[in-house]
């Protein structure tokens, strides 16, 4: 969930339109930093068409401040909230509340453990040989659902242009009715975007009709 969420972060700031509506601020040694006044910095012309072709450019540009960088990006703080506002991360809040229960897991909260969770679900067998916990099973499916709703979400939220603009792409999605297989698999924020993503498409294809 953290590498799709800075994949998206990182893909958006290397349009112009995007970095210029960045709204986040971030703090560095106790100095509040405007993002978008720190990556306008050095980002010439040709340096936004390199961009355009190839998104990794953007880390040779910055290279020089590479080191400050990350600092500067916390996931909760600064990243989720800003997909949020560019409209590429929707129920940002959830998103937060998801991110924060998987930071326990993987910061070994004593209380998300796996010992921790023997001794409160089976505590006179907590020391033997342990046993599929059906709530845990249940639980990590749901939350395997959950992240890969958001990563499929903003992937349709950073390439919605593409989706419109591509016929074989937005064909695709179409013809093999992606809308009802996301729905099918629990993953309705991806389905309600990609349906009104769709849904747009149509609108502006009979408007262009009529003209």
């Amino acid at each position: 969930m953290e590498q799709q969420l800075r994949a998206a972060f990182y893909q958006c700031i290397c349009d112009s339109s995007r970095r210029r509506t960045l709204s986040r601020h971030a703090y560095l040694h106790r100095r509040q930093v405007s993002l978008r006044h720190y990556l306008s910095k050095g980002i010439s012309e040709t340096d936004q068409k390199k961009l355009e072709t190839n998104s990794a450019f953007l880390f040779d540009i910055i290279e020089s401040r590479m080191r400050d960088f990350p600092r500067l990006l916390s996931v909760q703080g600064v990243m989720i909230p800003q997909l949020h506002d560019w409209g590429i991360l929707e129920h940002g809040k959830n998103a937060r509340n998801l991110y924060g229960r998987l930071s326990g897991d993987v910061h070994g909260k004593p209380w998300r453990t796996d010992v921790w969770r023997s001794i409160s679900q089976r505590e006179s067998r907590a020391f033997q040989t342990p046993t599929l916990l059906r709530k845990d099973l249940r639980e990590y499916i749901d939350s395997l659902t959950r992240v890969t709703d958001l990563c499929c979400t903003m992937t349709l939220g950073v390439n919605e242009d593409i989706i419109t603009s591509v016929p074989a792409v937005s064909s695709s999605l179409v013809n093999e009715r992606r809308v009802e297989s996301l729905r099918e698999f629990g993953m309705e924020l991806a389905a309600s975007r990609l349906c009104r993503i769709l849904g747009a498409m149509g609108s502006r294809a009979r408007a262009v009709s009529r003209t």
